[in-house]
């Protein structure tokens, strides 16, 4: 495959993340659910950004996307008590410290995604040996 081939699938879920971050701040703002709501989208857009695009071999596996899901659930309900409970401690991350936690957080859930997602020894060498 062509270096060009292989960019389309990056491409096409980088613009499908961002229409969705776009569609979900859009209907924040129509609901009036605030400002303060649009710094937490644009943190897990980044997060869930990154960690797609590292862990973009796995597109093609149905458990990828379950467990991502799944990750995406806890990470939406935890920065909604981050943003509840610690609104003064929340305004304080911008700039570098957001870009730091974006990073930090997306690492975080991209190796427990790949450590769910890691075949056991004995069905990858049944791949090579075919």
């Amino acid at each position: 495959m062509s270096e060009k081939t292989e960019q389309w699938p990056n491409l096409l879920v980088g613009m499908v993340l961002a229409g969705i971050a776009i569609a979900i701040a859009e209907t924040a703002t129509a609901l009036g659910v605030g400002e303060s709501w649009i710094d937490p989208i644009v943190y897990t857009f980044i997060v869930f950004v990154m960690v797609t695009g590292m862990l973009s071999p796995a597109w093609r596996r149905k458990e990828f996307w379950g467990w991502l899901s799944a990750v995406f659930v806890v990470h939406a309900i935890g920065m909604t008590i981050f943003e509840q409970g610690f609104p003064s401690v929340a305004r304080k991350f911008d700039g570098i410290s957001l870009w730091l936690a974006c990073m930090a957080e997306a690492l975080v859930i991209a190796a427990l995604l790949a450590r769910k997602l890691r075949r056991p020894q004995s069905e990858r060498s049944k791949r090579i040996n075919m």
